[in-house]
């Protein structure tokens, strides 16, 4: 059995997990790298190596040899007096995340090394076996290694707010660590960190500490605000994230997206009982109290997991009423789960809208946007909670800017792994459609 297989690291357990969290990671990470519904440019790959890994762990017998594997993998760790042992490189890895015998940390200074092929990690005197899961590069090539505690970037047009932003330099290369794959990362603000002397690496360091304090220094509690009337007429600076400023429609009644809009719009009975009283009921007690991000989560959550997804028959694009979507179990396809889930956030006084994502070669998606804030701060208490809930590194957002003020608009899709998870890639149109039946192209 060969090392690159990382069952545990591939499924994002440890070793003492239950046969019920294998389980459960193993169906989270199947609904989203399925290649009939993930647009991850590696995700049938992904999804053999998932698979791959549930079937030996699933089986006791398989993940007891495998067990036994790691266990003689950690007794091969390189001794320093050992003069046989072929070191063939060592960095230090600042601000890592890392799990330790069960226990999740956060180390300020990582040595690493790489030694006969394999990578290790030195902790409290000993060398310790590590495994990276999914690496596109040699690790003999790594100069350099860091994570952020809180970033922005911009990623195909889209703004995103990572959590513990993974960078590592390769042969004098940059990149960072986005849903899987390791993007080209151009640095403006700082110099370079690949410099294998170090020098530039350890002032980037300095800066970097320098901004995390002042971002301290401003944060403060939790807080989801919310402004602005529900049904409010969207003005005419709607601007996506990296997207030129299209104009507010004003075309007639009779116009294709003014029909669409009109569906989608009528589809979002909030003010129905059985909505209002379903989107009550996914709000978990611990929960209650004012509109907040936690309340989101609940539904989002419990809709996704209830959900089947059934097709539209062909040719026909029907927008399931919320209402009739929850006497039928919660089944139905995207722009049913979009509508259900806009029609819950509007049901507890939250703001909500349709987006309506096209490919130029036909089809295309939709899903749901919730208002977050106008508030930067607000917006990033929100990527602090759902990382946390989640456990993962950043969300995805959508600006606007109305009446001259900037607005945040988090992700909802139930093709992400959780609410703020990686957009929906399309190459036509994209068009936010209102509750009262406004709608604006995007894109």
């Amino acid at each position: 059995m060969k090392d690159k297989y990382r069952y545990y690291e591939t499924l994002g357990l440890d070793r003492s997990a239950s046969l019920s969290e294998i389980n459960k990671a193993y169906r989270s990470l199947a609904k989203t790298y399925h290649p009939d519904v993930s647009s991850h440019p590696r995700a049938r790959e992904n999804f053999q190596k998932i698979q791959q890994a549930y079937e030996a762990l699933s089986n006791p017998e398989i993940r007891h040899e495998y067990d036994a594997y790691l266990d003689a993998l950690e007794d091969l760790a390189p001794d320093e007096d050992t003069d046989d042992v072929h070191i063939e490189n060592e960095f230090y890895v600042y601000n890592e995340p890392i799990t330790i015998k069960g226990r999740a940390r956060i180390l300020d200074c990582v040595h690493h090394v790489i030694a006969d092929g394999q990578e290790y990690i030195e902790h409290d005197g000993e060398f310790l076996s590590f495994d990276r899961g999914f690496f596109p590069f040699d690790t003999r090539e790594i100069d350099g290694e860091f994570y952020v505690p809180s970033e922005d970037i911009t990623i195909n047009g889209n703004e995103y707010t990572f959590r513990n932003a993974h960078h590592v330099s390769i042969r004098g290369e940059e990149y960072i660590e986005y849903n899987g794959d390791f993007l080209p990362f151009e640095r403006h603000e700082y110099q370079d960190t690949s410099s294998s002397s170090g020098a530039g690496f350890l002032k980037t360091l300095g800066n970097l500490i320098l901004i995390l304090v002042v971002a301290l220094t401003l944060y403060h509690g939790f807080t989801l605000a919310t402004s602005g009337d529900a049904d409010a007429t969207p003005s005419s600076s709607i601007v996506g994230a990296g997207t030129a400023t299209p104009k507010a429609t004003s075309t007639p009644v009779t116009s294709f997206w003014s029909t669409q809009s009109s569906k989608v719009a009528e589809a979002m009975d909030y003010t129905d009982p059985t909505t209002r009283d379903y989107a009550l009921s996914l709000i978990e007690r611990e929960h209650s109290g004012k509109y907040n991000i936690a309340q989101i989560c609940d539904m989002w959550e419990k809709l996704y997991k209830r959900w089947t997804y059934v097709n539209d028959p062909k040719g026909s694009n029907y927008y399931s009423p919320a209402s009739r979507t929850v006497n039928l179990g919660l089944k139905g396809d995207c722009d049913d789960f979009a509508i259900l889930t806009a029609s819950s956030i509007q049901a507890i006084g939250g703001t909500s809208r349709i987006i309506i994502a096209s490919n130029t070669g036909g089809g295309g998606h939709a899903y749901a946007e919730v208002y977050v804030s106008s508030s930067k701060s607000d917006l990033q208490n929100v990527a602090d909670y759902i990382c946390q809930r989640y456990k993962c590194e950043s969300i995805a957002y959508r600006t606007t800017n109305e009446g001259g003020q900037t607005r945040y608009w988090l992700n909802l899709d139930w093709q992400a792994k959780h609410p703020g998870g990686p957009y929906y890639q399309n190459s036509g149109e994209t068009v936010a459609i209102y509750p009262n039946k406004y709608w604006v192209k995007l894109k």
